[in-house]
């Protein structure tokens, strides 16, 4: 598994550009993918669900970077007193 995980930090930019590809070639296959009776105001615009999901998992990412650092980050000199 270490390897596994060396291996991908070396090729990390290959690995990003992969990523993007993938999310860019799923972003337009939307486009070609038959529809059925929508369900919720979501289904019936093109890549909704793709975009919501980006930014909702964006927005967890800081929101829990924020929290952490307000629960777990102390002082400098926290210890020394």
């Amino acid at each position: 598994m270490a390897r596994l995980f060396q291996f991908l930090y070396e090729r990390r930019i290959a690995v990003e550009r992969g990523f993007f590809a993938t999310l860019v070639v799923v972003l337009f296959a939307d486009f070609f993918v038959e529809r059925h009776e929508a369900h919720f105001f979501g289904d019936r615009i093109y890549d909704f669900w793709a975009i919501f999901g980006i930014l909702f998992t964006l927005a967890l990412i800081f929101f829990w970077k924020w929290l952490s650092r307000m629960l777990l980050e102390r002082e400098e000199n926290y210890y020394d007193d």
